[in-house]
């Protein structure tokens, strides 16, 4: 899923409109009304403009699939965003494509089509609290009980949130016990703001779920953007990698 926020764009056009570049992916084909489904989905402050601490997001609708950049926490109104997409759409109709918003080179937009197997549970309308099992290749099994002792390692905070082994509040975490790695990230690199007493038991009835296999579940709430959600992920402590001896593939 990461892989989509670094996708290079096939260039078959090209558009200017003061620093605005619109590029189209000319094996991708969207139906506008369900990219325009997917954009209706974005949540906004209550004055029309987007949040800060999302710094990446992404919705679906249908087959088409939209992605929005914000590294530098800017704040666009939700009519900069519409028009932004608007541009992309009607310029490479009936394709996908990418560029910037406007005259703000900060903030990128992105339309693609919907992640489908092994990326199918990263996307937005994939239901939350449904466990997917099996997802990594060339894994050797996991011991539940190691799962748990990575889980139990985790520094908190006073209130119960996930802190780094500095004691800093952080967008993910990762810990090994054994033979399970175990990692809890939000989706739009936002910090993390749920509870152990919230996760703890996602994450037990995905052990109990998955077993010895790797797994991956999402809940709603517990990122700081308004924009994002949690998964938490379990697979084998061995490396990931592209079927080099003593990798697994991993999604």
């Amino acid at each position: 899923m990461l892989a989509r926020l670094s996708l290079l764009a096939s260039v078959i056009g090209l558009l200017v409109r003061g620093s605005l570049a619109i590029y189209c992916y000319p094996g991708s084909v969207v139906v506008k009304e369900q990219c325009h489904e997917a954009i209706s989905q974005i949540v906004y402050q209550d004055d029309d403009t987007l949040g800060t601490a999302s710094k990446h997001f992404g919705y679906v609708s249908g087959n088409c699939w939209i992605n929005l950049l914000n590294p530098d926490s800017a704040t666009p109104t939700k009519k900069q965003i519409h028009d932004g997409y608007n541009d992309i759409l009607n310029f490479c109709k009936p394709r996908a494509g990418t560029g910037n918003l406007l005259n703000d080179t900060t903030i990128h937009l992105n339309i693609g089509n919907r992640g489908t197997g092994p990326y199918a549970p990263y996307e937005s309308d994939f239901p939350a609290l449904k466990e997917t099992c099996g997802l990594n290749k060339n894994a050797p099994v996991i011991k539940k009980e190691d799962c748990v002792k990575a889980y139990d390692s985790i520094p908190l905070s006073g209130k119960g949130t996930f802190l780094t082994d500095g004691k800093i509040a952080t967008e993910a975490i990762e810990k090994t016990y054994g033979t399970c790695t175990i990692i809890f990230y939000s989706s739009d690199g936002s910090i993390l703001i749920a509870t152990s007493e919230d996760i703890r038991p996602v994450f037990r009835k995905l052990i109990d779920a998955c077993d010895k296999e790797s797994g991956v579940v999402s809940i709603k709430k517990g990122a700081q953007g308004q924009n994002g959600r949690v998964f938490l992920k379990m697979r084998n402590s061995i490396p990931c990698g592209l079927d080099e001896p003593g990798t697994q593939v991993c999604h």
